[in-house]
Order: C-alpha cells, then structure tokens, then sequence
C-alpha cells in the first residue's frame, strides 16, 4: 500500500483497473484511441497471440483502419457497445467495448474491450450455418444443371432414336432393340413375334391428294399402332409407307386378333381437310402384314426382316388376285 500510495492519481486507477481485469473471467483489454493495448488480463494473454506487442492487430486480419474503425464505436459509447471483428484465423469474435471515464497516464481517453464468447460462438455458428447454406445452395444448383443436361441428354437421344414425323422408332434404333428383345429368348420371354405392315397403294393418295395428304395418313397410321402395342413392345417406321412391330413373349396366333384389328382401322376411311380450303375428303387405304416368329437367339435381324417381309408380300399377292 506505501508503494501505491506514492504513485500518482492516475497511474493508482490503473492498477486497480489491472487488478480488476485479472479477476475477470473473460478475456479483456484497455486499449488507447491508437489501437496500442494499455492493459490486458491473463486471458487475454492466452487467448490472443502477441496482444501486447501487435495491439488491436492481433485480435483481427482485417485491415488496421478497419479494425479501429470499429473499435471506436467502444470510445463513443460509456455502455457496451457491440463490436464484430473477424479473426486471425477467419473466425468471428464479438466484443463489449464502452469508454473508460478514467483517462490515461497521459491524458488519453481510454476504453475497455472484453470478449464475448457466447456472441462470439454464435456469430461463428451463423458463418458455419451460411457456409452450409452457400454450399446447399451450389450443390442444388449442380444438381439442378446436371438435371438440365441429363434432360437435353435424353432429349437428343430421344430424336436421334425416332422419326421425327411420327414419333416412332426409326429403323437404327429398332433394329437396335429388335436385337435386344432376341437376346432376352429363354431367358426372361420364350419368344418374340414381328409384324411388318406395308400401304396398300399408298403412292395413290400422295399422286391425287398431294403429300401433306400422305403425311396425315401415316401420322394416322402410327397413331394406330401405338395404341396396339403393350408395355415391353416396340413399334417403328422402317421406311416411306412401312411400319414393324415387335410383340414380347407372343407367339403368332396370339397376336392375329390384334393384327386383324390394326387391320380394320386402317380400312376405316380418314378425314382430309386440305389447307387451300377445298371441301374436304374421305382417303381410304388398307394394309398387308407379314408375321414371324423368333424363338431362337442366334436368328438375325435380317432373318427376321426378311421373312417377315416375305410374309407381307405373300399377304400383298392374295389380296390382288382377291
């Protein structure tokens, strides 16, 4: 107490001010309006790394001039002001900062910074939190990008695997799986029946009635046969005016009732409305059909194109001598 008693005024407030730090439990400091730190408790000391030689910028890797800019809100308020700094490792720190009403040994003013663990903790749960936000965000984005390629993926390959008039196979891609649906003999079906269909006169209605005309009614005919399929059947346009079905696990008598029904629709004449405005006209067509039956894997394609055609060219026969 002697010792205290002979110092001056001022420099006997600090260290009461230094004797109260050191009972704080928290990490605190008296720092001056240079950023310079006058005083600091033994947390502090721990917790921040060279605070008494580097001052404010050890607490924070933001720019100087920032630091104090924030920092001074302490020395314009004299109840905790709130201060967010980041820290030298990119964390969040929070401070209670307020003015000291006792000056220092030189007359300048004096304030008063303590750590806020539980704002500070906080603070740095938010960060996590809009980190894991930010990256919710970017992972929804490449999903929804990878969606939009695997889409225009699928879109592409839709148009390059069907005709584009009628929406059906084209002949690459149904020979593609024709070939498949072969493969799969004894194994998950015990046999696979083609149908190839073929206009009768079809020439006729494009000569007399124009293509537009031929173009409706091969619309109209794939729109038949897509209604006469299952599901695990393939249907194709395997050129102008021919058409190929392939029936899963169906032997030929199991599919005559429903080639014989393809038939009759065919035969039921079809409304034509031509767009110069004529009265419009009824177009009437029929169809031969040719069917064979795979129940061995090592047949061909080709065989199988090939005899099925011949089927339909016999049926074609018949019907003009009829």
């Amino acid at each position: 107490m002697t010792v205290m008693s002979s110092l001056p005024d001022t420099a006997l407030l600090m260290e009461g001010i230094r004797v109260a730090l050191d009972n704080m439990p928290r990490a605190t400091l008296v720092i001056d309006e240079t950023g310079r730190v006058r005083l600091a408790n033994r947390q502090a000391l721990r917790q921040f790394d060279r605070v008494e030689t580097d001052g404010v910028r050890a607490l924070s890797n933001l720019p100087r001039e920032e630091v104090m800019d924030r920092i001074g809100r302490a020395f314009r308020s004299t109840t905790p002001a709130f201060i967010g700094l980041q820290g030298a490792d990119g964390s969040s720190l929070t401070f209670s900062g307020w003015r000291l009403g006792v000056p220092g040994p030189r007359g300048e003013a004096l304030a008063m910074l303590q750590y806020d663990q539980t704002k500070s903790l906080a603070a740095r749960f938010l960060a996590v939190s809009q980190e894991v936000a930010d990256h919710r965000e970017r992972l929804a984005d490449s999903l929804q990008q990878q969606r939009r390629l695997h889409e225009e993926a699928q879109r592409l390959r839709q148009l390059s695997a069907t005709d584009r008039m009628t929406g059906l196979l084209n002949p690459v891609e149904f020979r593609l799986q024709a070939g498949r649906m072969i493969a799969e003999i004894g194994a998950g079906i015990s046999c696979v029946s083609f149908a190839y269909l073929d206009l009768d006169n079809f020439k006729q209605v494009n000569d007399r009635f124009g293509h537009l005309a031929g173009d409706m009614v091969i619309r109209a005919i794939a729109h038949i046969l897509k209604r006469a399929v299952r599901a695990g059947d393939i249907v194709g346009r395997m050129g102008g005016d021919e058409f190929m079905i392939g029936f899963a696990d169906a032997q030929a008598a199991d599919i005559s009732d429903r080639m014989s029904e393809i038939a009759d629709r065919i035969r039921q004449p079809m409304h034509w409305n031509p767009p110069d405005g004529d009265h419009s006209c009824l177009l009437a067509t029929s169809a031969s059909i040719g069917v064979f039956t795979v129940q061995e894997t090592d047949m061909s394609f080709e065989s199988v194109l090939r005899n099925a055609e011949a089927g339909m060219y016999g049926m074609k026969r018949q019907s003009r001598r009829a």
